[in-house]
This record gives C-alpha cells, structure tokens and sequence, in this order.
C-alpha cells in the first residue's frame, strides 16, 4: 500500500511540475506580446522614412540593423523565444494535452491583462468574467 501512495505522490509532483512550466512558458508569452508589439511599431516608424531609396537589399540590411539595435523589441523577442524553448521542453518532458491548453490559455488572459495595463484602459465587468472563466477551466482541466 505504501508504494502506491508514493507513485501516487511523484505522479502529483512530476504534474505539478509539468503545469509549473506551462504556465510559466504563457506569463513568458502573454507578458512579452504587448512589449513586442510596441517595440516592432518603434521599429518601423525609423524604418520607414530611411528606406524610402534604398534597394531591397539596403532595406533588408537596415530593416535587420533595426531589429538588432533595438533594445525595445530585442529584449522581449529573446524572453518570448526564451519561452518557446521552454515550450518545446515540456512537450518533450510532459503531456501535450495539459501543456498545449495551459500555456495558450495563461498566454491570452496574460496578453490581455498587460496590454490594458500597458495601454491604461480599464477592465470592463465582462472580460474579467472571461478571464475567470478561462481560469477555471484551466483548474477543472486538473
């Protein structure tokens, strides 16, 4: 009998861990989308008055320059590619059909939080519905 509560146990535990990542790969993805959005928009508000002559490969030779130079968007691409690895770790180490579902859903509902607050816009009654809606899900999911 012992035995099986301890297989028990580590079943909970390797789960336990197995949301623990997912969930960190959607906070990863749902905090860096609004950043990565904001960054590419200061990117090509340069790019577009210095492109206006050049030839396609001076355009894609700047256009990446850009991208590199710009601390707005580099960092929060190297997060959100952070959390892609992290992503594909747990479909290699967990089950797909708790991390696909998990990481997508904290994903949105962290998207959404950080672009309102990104933004200053107020949470209306029925999104916040929404949210605890998809959180719910999540937890009955388990």
């Amino acid at each position: 009998y012992m035995g099986f509560v301890i297989i028990w146990i580590l079943r909970k535990m390797e789960m336990t861990n197995q949301v623990v990542v997912a969930v960190g790969v959607g906070l990863l993805w749902g905090i860096t989308n609004p950043f990565l959005e904001h960054g590419a928009k200061a990117i090509n508000k340069e790019s577009e008055d210095k492109q206006r002559s050049a030839n396609l490969i001076m355009k894609s030779l700047y256009f990446l320059w850009n991208l590199i130079s710009n601390y707005q968007f580099l960092i929060p691409y190297l997060l959100n590619q952070l959390g892609s690895i992290l992503f594909y770790y747990a479909l290699g180490n967990a089950n797909i059909t708790m991390v696909v579902p998990v990481s997508n859903c904290i994903s949105f509902t962290t998207t959404y939080v950080c672009e309102n607050f990104f933004k200053g816009t107020n949470f209306r009654l029925w999104d916040s519905i929404a949210i605890m809606i998809v959180v719910l899900g999540i937890t009955i999911s388990f």
